[in-house]
């Protein structure tokens, strides 16, 4: 199966996302905050990032943007709590691969990780 890097500065939403991968059987690595999710890809390069937007320090944009530049293989996907047209231009000009509102049930996100992954 895939690894996948979850970013998100609320530990509860990675522990459970993580649950739900490593059922899937999935290797999970978890970053609470962009610059850990950089230095962690540059050692593991996850297949897939799975970051919220709203974090302290590097934000989920400015993840994408550097992911984008400095791994273009790796498929990335947006979670976030906030929704509204402006959230939804900022994700479409970012061009993550998928974006995911919370909440989610698992099913939504083992599919949305499903259609990312070959």
């Amino acid at each position: 199966m895939a690894k996948i890097l979850i970013v998100d500065d609320e530990q509860t939403i990675r522990e459970v996302i993580k649950k739900i991968l490593e059922q899937a059987g999935h290797e999970v690595i978890e970053a609470s905050e962009g610059e850990e999710a950089l230095r962690l890809q540059a050692e593991c390069e996850a297949d897939l990032i799975i970051t919220d937007i709203v974090m302290p320090g590097l934000n989920g944009y400015e993840l994408i943007r550097r992911v984008r530049r400095e791994y273009p293989e790796t498929r990335t996907m947006v979670i976030s709590g906030f929704g509204g047209e402006s959230y939804a231009i900022g994700t479409s000009e970012l061009r993550a691969d998928k974006v995911l509102e919370k909440p989610f049930n698992p099913l939504e996100l083992l599919k949305a990780v499903e259609d990312l992954l070959p």
